[in-house]
Order: C-alpha cells, then structure tokens, then sequence
C-alpha cells in the first residue's frame, strides 16, 4: 500500500528502485526515503509529517500561479502554458511574452476558451488548473512570461529548444565521415620548457602535432578551478567550481606583465627557483604542492606590477586594464563570488580553519554575509580575477590554433557530473545542493563496492525553480572554446545515484537513484549545443537505465564504447558491427588501464594491493579471468584482421603473452586499426597507450591512496613529431580515416 512518505518521495524524484547490470532489482527502503527526503528539505520522519510536507509542496507550485519554467521544442505547436487560477479571476487575463533577443508580446486570453484541467482546495477556495496556448511559437532560446492577475505578477521562463543536438556536415550526411583525435591530461604533458605540469602553451603545442598528424580533435580532462589552498587535492572530475579554470595551466612565461614585470623574472631566475624549477621538471609524477609554490608567487608579482602599471586610477587605465575590466564586468556576480571565495579561503587556512567552507565560522559561511560583501572589493579578490582572466585568454589561443591548424572539430573538454561538496560552488549556491549526500554509483562488477565520488548533487526541484540556469551556465561555459564536448556520465541527467557517506565497517555504498527533469535538460543541451555549433559525446558507461542509449541517439548525442567493454554474454569481445555509427570509441580512458596495463594485469595488481576486492573469490576470479580475456582480444583481432602487419596473433603467441609476462609488440597498432575500421565516427588515441605507460590515469575507488591525476607523459612534446610509435599509429589512423 502506498505510504504519504511513498508519494512525497515520488514527487521528490526519489526513485522506488533500479535494475543493476546483473539484472538484480534493488528497492529504495523507507529508511533511505526518509534520510533523502531530510537532506532534501522536506519534513518526512513520520507519515504524519510527510503528508503535510506533500500538500505544502502541492500547495505552494499552485499558489506561484504557472510554473517557474516551461521547456518545449520548436515544434510542439501550440505551446501550452498551465495557469493555477483562484476563483472569481478575471475572465480575461494578459501576458507579457519578453523574448530573449528583445521584442515583446502582449496578448490577451479568454478563460472561458481555455481547459479546466485540474482542482484543488486551498485554504478553503477551489483553484483551477487551466490550459491556455500561446497563438505562435518564438524562436529558440530563453524567454520571460509575465502574467497579470489584477495586481498579482506571476513570472515564468519559456525556453524553446531544438530537436536535437548539433552535428557538423561531415556526419549528418547518409554516408559520413570518420575522423580521430587524441584525448589528453593537460596536467600530464611534458615539454622543456614547463614547469613541471602540462599548460595551455603545451596544450596549443599538441594540437599543432595532432594537426599535423591528421587530427580533428583534441579531448581535454575537465579544466575546472580546483583548490589553490590544498594543491593535492587535485582530480578534475571533483572540482571548486565548474565555471570557471584550474589558473595552474596558464603558462607563465607566456603572460606578458611577466615580460614586463622585473621583480617576476628576477624571483624565476634566482638560484633556489631554478633548482626547485628543475627539479619538478624531471619529475615522473605531479607534485602538486611544489609546483603551485613556483607558480603562485611569480602569478603574485605578476599582478602587482599589472595592478600598478595598467589599473592605476592617476595614471590612467591603460588599454590592457581596459581589457581586464571588461572581462570583469562579463563575469559578473559569479565571478566576483568565486574570487571571493579563493581570498576567503587562503584567509582561513592562514587562521587555522580548513579551506572548505562547512567548516568557517560565521558570517564567512554565508556568501551573502555583510563581511563578505565588503571583502568583495578587496585587491586580494581582484587577484583571483586576474587569474582567471589570464586563463581565459590562453585557453581561447589554444581553441584558435587549432582552428588555425585546420582540426574539423578542434578542443574536446569534459563536463563534470558534479561539483566537490565543500567548494564554492556551493557555498555561492547553497539552497541549490544538498549537503550531506553525495553523488556516486552503485556496486557493479567491476567496482563490487560501489563509488562514493564526494560530489553535492543538485536539488531538482531547486534547478527547475531557478529556470536551469546554473545547468545552462555551465554548459555554456564549457561549450565556449569547444567543437565538441563529452559530458561525463550522461545518464546523470536523467538519474544521480545519491549515496550518504559510508559508516565505519561498511564495505559496500548504499544509495538509492534521484530523478532529475530529463527532458528539459536534454533539450537546454540541445539549445547550447545548436549555439555554440558543438557537437555532444555521451559517456554512457555503468548501470544505463532501459531506453536512454536510444533517446541518446535521437538527440544526435554520441555515444562511447570502449574496447575492453565491449564484450558479449558469452565473455567474446564484440565485432565492429556491434558498434554503433554515432558514437566514439577507443581502447581506454581515464578511469581504465592502459592496454599495457591491461595485458600485464596492472589494474588487478592495484585492485589488490588497495583492498578494492570484495572477496577472496572475487580476487582469484579476476586474475583468471583476464588470461581467457587476453585470448578472446587476439582471437576478435585475428577474426576482423585487425593486423597491420598481415601476420595473425594466434600462431605467434607465446605463454609469456598468454600469461601477462609481456604484451605482444603490434598489440597496440591492431587494436587501433579495429577500432578504426568501426563504423563509430570518431576514434580516440591515447597517448599513454602511445607511449607504452602501464600506469592508468586514475583508480577509482580511490582517494589519495593512489597517486590519481599526477603521473606525466614520459615523452616530451617537442619529441612527439619524432616518436617512431607515434608516427607509426598515426600514419594508420590516417589512412583509415583520411577526412580531417
């Protein structure tokens, strides 16, 4: 029987269960209800309770008049708006129609020629629910309503989206195009000349190599500002804010108030700079720590000499300042907030506090807080936008030398499924998140313990009050420099997996499934992705819910498939007819072994040594089964002739092959050669695989456990153009692919 606190769950977006990838059902239980729906802002420890909270919510979308946001498609003709009217309203009513551009509409509406399509009682008077449509459709984007009810001004946001996403000629044609690129770290490039961490020069660097190469795009780790007061807190995947760019990219020396500034270049040529400077430098892994201390005091000196020279008030703001002031101004209150923030938070950590917000004392807890406007101003604040806008700036010159270097789709970044709880992301947006549970993923298994990845989910209900527009700015954001954009884990904007943080002894994550507003979203997607003409990649990877890859595919979103997934019941690896047209495909990514890796059992040696098992069993069943695994790879590549060397796998391995002693040397050239003869329009190359490094990127399931997102290519940049391997691929790719 239905429960109060069933319902109230329900219209919370709790979901009453999901099917894992074994097919097993999992109900969410009321204890999990009633922890959610806390979090959540609803008052839900009884029935009593939760029926009370149901009506308040019920009663408080009827009594705002029409809802705070309507997102239609272009060619869902007539638009219909619901109105919640009490009785003895005017028989006619008028509406405003602001459309994003400038014009504006009034027109005028006859009740009597509109549905009643719903009652309820509120505080003793019937409203009605009545559908009223719009007598034409305005063009996509972002539009205002405004109802006049004798008095009463109800608004509203009207958000007209297209049929589906962006796709570039050379794939929206019957017959289209194959292309590759290379996804990177931009954190794990090496050249000469760095300092000891990949930056926004060595990223214009790669894309003149991939260029040249046959590349038409560069994929890019999420660029988000992380945490300057604690630089080891470092993975991109959970980040300060998603508007705006980690500053430890910027390329220093490429800044010119350094050319300008004599005390930044006097501090870089001192002794002691040099031979910490070298020593990162030689470094294999990323010390974060080390390289924000070289970075940040040359960034310090750097703006004291553009504050003083370019913003002085008596000698007149110079074009440069101009150009900064500027971009200030764009940025408006988000950016001012997250400047703040960073000041606020090396203010606190110099207190003793911990650079998260959650633990501040008050007023700085609140962004909103006198003491924190007045802070606002400060020249420390400024700073943080000096950085930013340096960001900025090198980060749309790499965008323009790929479009100079002639890649047909150029930067691919990564969108993030979420936001670090203790950030200022959500200290700018507090009633927009919840603070004590977090997004993640269940047990699979391939991770039997579940992901409990520390990331504040969004309120749903929250998000549609607030007409999307944090969703529309960060995706906008990311789409700025983009011809594509990968949003990591797509399903998330159906569905989040929310989970508590995990009790002492408990090994396995338990969370239930939160649904989000899938059809509005997936239409502002649209929306950007038609503006900014950049085409979208879904990682669809994990549990997928039943049907999502085939509306995916209707909105012209690619899809993602990775080798080592792609796997039949039987355990055989798929063929390429099983991989789908609109998609992208490669061997690896971040969050899997190399192949190196993979053939050698790297991965299920860290899964060891980190407890990452469940069981014994499960261990020894892992190790098993990787050798069959191996077998069933050389088997699908001699199938498909994946062989560039004309000489089949089988008869040439040995037991040291079989048994992950050593991985076959043209291992790597066939299985990019498979994937490039795919149907999938885009293949990726990685450029660990490029370079023999058995060591993945990240482990999940782990923290600091791991030395996640720090190890570097062992190959510099300026050696790349030479690298017998990475010609050697290349020339394969480009062949199979020749459109560029």
């Amino acid at each position: 029987m239905e429960t109060a606190t069933d319902r109230l769950a329900q219209a919370a977006g709790i979901l009453p269960e999901y099917t894992d990838k074994m097919g097993q059902v999992h109900v969410t239980s009321l204890e999990t209800k009633r922890r959610f729906l806390s979090s959540m802002g609803f008052a839900a420890a009884t029935d009593e309770e939760a029926a009370a909270s149901l009506a308040a919510f019920e009663d408080a979308s009827w009594l705002r008049h029409c809802p705070p946001v309507l997102v239609v498609r272009e060619k869902d003709l007539p638009v219909h708006v619901p109105l919640f009217l009490p009785p003895n309203t005017a028989p006619e009513i008028g509406l405003r129609l602001e459309e994003e551009s400038g014009p504006h509409h009034d027109i005028f509406l006859k009740l009597e020629s509109a549905r009643v399509l719903e009652s309820r009682e509120i505080a003793g008077e019937t409203w009605q629910k009545h559908d009223v449509t719009l007598p034409f459709m305005p063009p996509q984007g972002y539009h205002r309503i405004q109802v006049d009810l004798a008095g009463t001004l109800a608004q509203m946001t009207l958000i007209v989206v297209p049929e589906r996403c962006y796709l570039p000629a050379w794939l929206d044609r019957p017959e289209p195009e194959r292309v590759w690129g290379i996804p990177c770290q931009i954190y794990a490039l090496r050249s000469h000349r760095n300092w000891g961490i990949g930056d926004f020069t060595d990223l214009s660097l790669l894309v003149g190599e991939a260029a040249r190469a046959g590349a038409s795009l560069i994929g890019l780790n999420p660029l988000c500002a992380l945490f300057p007061e604690d630089p080891e807190n470092a993975g991109p995947y959970c980040s300060n804010n998603r508007l705006f760019i980690n500053a430890l990219y910027v390329d220093v020396e490429a800044v010119p108030d350094y050319a300008e500034s004599v005390a930044a270049q006097a501090l870089v040529a001192s002794a002691d700079f040099q031979a910490r400077l070298a020593q990162v430098r030689a470094a294999d892994w990323i010390d974060y720590t080390k390289v924000a201390g070289l970075k940040y005091p040359v960034f310090e000196a750097m703006f004291a000499h553009f504050r003083g020279q370019h913003l002085d008030a008596d000698k007149g703001v110079t074009g440069r300042g101009r150009t900064f002031e500027i971009f200030c101004e764009q940025g408006g209150l988000a950016l001012r907030q997250f400047a703040t923030y960073q000041a606020l938070a090396g203010m606190m950590v110099k207190g003793g506090f911990a650079p998260g917000w959650r633990e501040w004392p008050q007023p700085w807890r609140d962004s909103h807080s006198g003491a924190v406007q007045a802070l606002s101003h400060d020249a420390r604040v400024q700073f943080f936008m000096y950085l930013q806008w340096l960001a900025e700036e090198q980060l749309a010159a790499a965008a323009d030398a790929g479009r100079q270097a002639g890649l047909s789709v150029g930067l691919y970044p990564d969108q993030t499924v979420g936001v670090a709880g203790d950030s200022s992301e959500t200290w700018a947006q507090p009633d927009l998140f919840v603070h004590d549970l977090f997004i993640g993923a269940p047990p699979d298994l391939r991770r039997p313990r579940g992901q409990n990845w520390g990331l504040a989910p969004m309120l749903p209900h929250v998000l549609q009050e607030t007409g999307y527009q944090h969703f529309r700015a960060i995706v906008g954001r990311n789409m700025k420099h983009a011809g594509a954009l990968r949003i990591d884990h797509i399903m998330g904007i159906m569905r989040k997996f929310w989970a508590p943080v995990a009790v002492p002894g408990e090994k396995v994550v338990r969370g239930a499934y939160v649904a989000y507003p899938f059809e509005d979203l997936l239409g502002i997607l649209a929306l950007e992705s038609q503006r900014h003409a950049c085409l979208v990649l879904g990682e669809d990877l994990g549990t997928v819910p039943q049907g999502f890859r085939e509306r995916m595919a209707e909105m012209g979103i690619l899809a993602t498939r990775v080798l080592y997934r792609q796997c039949a019941a039987t355990g055989d690896f798929l063929g390429t007819s099983f991989y789908p047209a609109l998609a992208n495909v490669t061997i690896s990514n971040h969050d899997q072994p190399t192949l190196s890796g993979w053939w050698v059992g790297h991965d299920l040696e860290l899964f060891e040594k980190h407890g990452l098992f469940l069981t014994e069993e499960g261990r020894n069943a892992a190790f098993n089964k990787r050798r069959g695994e191996r077998e069933r790879l050389v088997r699908l590549l001699d199938i498909e002739e994946g062989w560039p060397n004309g000489q089949a796998f089988a008869p040439r391995l040995t037991e040291a092959h079989l048994c992950g002693d050593e991985m076959p040397p043209d291992l790597l050239e066939a299985s990019i050669a498979f994937l490039a003869k795919t149907p999938s329009a885009i293949v990726l190359l990685q450029l660990e695989d490029v370079f023999g490094q058995p060591e993945q990127v990240n482990l999940p399931g782990t923290v600091r456990e791991y030395p996640n997102w720090r190890r570097r290519l062992p190959t510099p940049l300026e050696d790349m153009g030479t690298h017998e391997g990475f010609g050697r691929i290349t020339a394969l790719l480009r062949k199979a692919r020749p459109f560029a």
